[in-house]
């Protein structure tokens, strides 16, 4: 979930590929979920230069584990 800050510079679809290809990337532990949070909200502010604020959350439900 993402407030519209996270929304202006991305598309649905994008975040979550973005976050997809960050968990497959690392190995899942209960602070990896963060680590991915934090990753997005710095690429909207930074990279793509979001003026909005930015609030993000992701949340981990089942990874077939």
């Amino acid at each position: 979930m993402g407030s519209d800050g996270l929304f202006d510079k991305f598309k649905s679809q994008e975040a979550v590929n973005f976050i997809r290809e960050r968990m497959m990337e690392q190995d899942f532990m209960s602070q990896c979920v963060d680590r991915i949070a934090k990753s997005i909200a710095f690429e909207s502010i930074y990279v793509k230069n979001v003026q909005d604020n930015t609030t993000v959350l992701v949340i981990a439900l089942n990874r077939g584990i």
